[in-house]
């Protein structure tokens, strides 16, 4: 007889890992329809996850989708997105971690968000309008222009 044991997901193999790290790593929320975010107390970034309703072969093949987003104006602006496997190994766990704690914690920006992201081997490139806003009197932290970051409306309807 086999048994049948069933793999921590990955939002929980994230806070896992975290805890073990002594990473002050936000708990992720709004765990509906396949999406979660997490939250960085009153620096207007986030990460979302999300997992593709698709046909399982189909989601073996996309995998997860983590992406790093900075709000600007009411506006989230979208900084990177990368993909996993659907179901989360050590090294991938400890891979995202880096980038979700570099983000989130560490405040790294955004240009090296990108930087550190573009490394990863399923990086997406994301298909949306290039931002056009001026941000020049956003308050400076340090970070290079935004002007080439990309945007993203979610509908009212979006967990995202």
């Amino acid at each position: 007889m086999t048994e049948n044991t069933r793999q921590p997901g990955w939002l929980r193999s994230i806070a896992q890992a975290a805890k073990e790290q002594g990473v002050p790593l936000p708990s992720f929320t709004g765990h509906s329809m396949g999406t979660a975010r997490c939250h960085s107390a009153g620096t207007g970034r986030f990460v979302t996850f999300k997992r593709r309703f698709v046909p399982v072969e189909q989601a073996v093949i996309d995998g997860v989708e983590w992406s790093l987003w900075d709000e600007q104006d009411e506006q989230p602006i979208l900084v990177a997105t990368f993909r996993e496997p659907a179901e989360p190994k050590p090294e991938n766990v400890s891979s995202t971690l880096v980038f979700l704690t570099g983000w989130l914690v560490h405040g790294w920006t955004p240009e090296e968000a990108r930087t550190a992201v573009s490394k990863h081997p399923r990086v997406q490139t994301p298909s949306l309008p290039v931002a056009s806003s001026n941000n020049s009197d956003r308050p400076s932290d340090g970070a290079s222009s935004n002007s080439n970051l990309n945007t993203c409306e979610p509908s009212e309807d979006a967990s995202v």
